[in-house]
């Protein structure tokens, strides 16, 4: 009879020490766990800062780029209509 309350007696702290045991180690998942997810927010606004840096970047070097073509159209334009303006006496006579 002694046995059987020493072996309910042993069962009871086993069980008392696995549900502290149980406690801590859901403790430590959440833990974990709430790091792992802070990380991954982290790691989304790294990566939308860096696409909206990437577009930023792009739209500002083709608005350049049209700037420029811009300027070289009108400055083409400028010395289409010289050209036109200047006919040589030579095309003026085919014509005629």
């Amino acid at each position: 009879m002694l046995s059987l309350l020493v072996a309910v007696s042993l069962l009871s702290k086993l069980r008392a020490k696995r549900r502290r045991a149980a406690r801590f180690w859901a403790a430590f998942f959440a833990r974990a766990l709430k790091r792992a997810i802070d990380g991954y927010n982290r790691f989304l606004r790294l990566v939308q800062d860096y696409a909206d840096e990437i577009l930023r970047l792009s739209r500002q070097e083709r608005e350049e780029t049209t700037n420029q073509e811009k300027s070289r159209a009108e400055r083409g334009k400028g010395a289409i209509k010289k050209k036109n303006s200047m006919r040589s006496p030579c095309n003026s006579r085919a014509s005629e």
